[in-house]
């Protein structure tokens, strides 16, 4: 499949192969979270707040607050992340934020902490939803399996394949239910452009749990980039259906009738990943190439600049601005 892959990708524009190695290689993005805390009914004390990142039962990071209540994260993957402040001043915070897969270092949230109520009998704010947490996952999947796919996860961020792959393969020996580490092993296998096993493992997670809207985006993007069109758009539609109005299906969405010759369509529903989000910024790298293809230089110009402009510090950026200005140069 690979080399499939790899001859259709020969003599496209320079920013299709870039956008294509985005959607693979994740580990190679760069991922942030910037965040400010405010208070309700008071200004913000003298002190500096401690700030939680989690991810799937798992801390992921802490920080203080600034003197301003602002906070920032390095994160090294896309997954749903819970930002918890258990401040003694105030009552006990754990809001959630999804970090999707393009979204780069635009990534921000605000939280608001209300003073606690002396001898108030009120309920910490947030619930936690089932499977969130390691005790979740060891009560339904055993210790044995999480301890493998903690293991995993340490790899995965130390950009360690090999062995995230051998540990998450594990876990899902140990507990072949266990269908977050099934996610976690087919995107490495993704990275390594392994379609065919990526392919096999979204493939059972979406077996044993139907719903799994990631799944079917994660099985859409293995087939777009083994060159399975209808598969991917009846993976990517699955996940839709979901998930509706995700930035990140629509733009899988568009790229599916990009490559498959549907210019209207493609430039469509990219457009509208961009209203649905607009940090979704590879979107405008996707919409310059299709420009580029089509021969509409001064709008594939518009859409470079407006990446260069949001996304300044995207890893990319240094390759669309050598796009940017080829292509300036040529329409003088």
């Amino acid at each position: 499949m690979s080399k499939s892959y790899n001859q259709r990708s020969l003599g496209a524009p320079i920013l299709l192969c870039v956008l294509s190695t985005i959607l693979t290689a994740q580990q190679s993005q760069q991922y942030g979270l910037t965040g400010e805390l405010q208070v309700s009914r008071g200004s913000f004390p003298s002190h500096r707040i401690e700030v939680i990142l989690e991810t799937r039962g798992i801390r992921a990071g802490a920080t203080y607050t600034d003197d301003e209540g602002k906070f920032s994260f390095s994160i090294p993957l896309p997954n749903v992340y819970y930002v918890v402040v258990n401040d003694p001043d105030f009552e006990p915070v754990r809001q959630s934020y999804e970090v999707r897969e393009l979204s780069g270092f635009n990534n921000f949230i605000q939280i608001t902490l209300l003073p606690k109520q002396h001898g108030s009998a009120r309920p910490a704010a947030g619930t936690n939803p089932f499977l969130v947490n390691a005790q979740e996952y060891s009560k339904h999947f055993g210790k044995d399996a999480l301890k493998e796919f903690e293991k995993g996860n340490k790899a995965r961020q130390k950009g360690e394949s090999d062995d995230a792959i051998r540990h998450f393969g594990k876990a899902v020996a140990i507990a072949p239910a266990f269908y977050e580490a099934r996610n976690s092993l087919g995107l490495m296998y993704l990275a390594k452009m392994d379609f065919r096993d990526a392919e096999e493992q979204f493939l059972e997670v979406l077996k044993i749990n139907p719903s799994d809207d990631e799944a079917y985006f994660n099985l859409g993007n293995a087939y777009l980039l083994s060159g399975h069109f209808p598969e991917a758009e009846q993976a990517v539609r699955g996940g839709l259906e979901h998930r509706p109005g995700s930035a990140f299906g629509e733009l899988l969405l568009g790229m599916i009738y990009s490559r498959s010759g549907d210019k209207q369509r493609a430039e469509q529903l990219l457009r509208q990943s961009l209203e649905t989000d607009s940090t979704m910024s590879k979107a405008r790298l996707e919409l310059a190439n299709l420009y580029i293809k089509e021969n509409r230089p001064q709008d594939a110009i518009s859409e470079l600049k407006a990446f260069l402009k949001s996304s300044p510090r995207d890893p990319f950026a240094p390759k669309a601005q050598q796009v940017l200005t080829r292509l300036e140069s040529k329409t003088q």
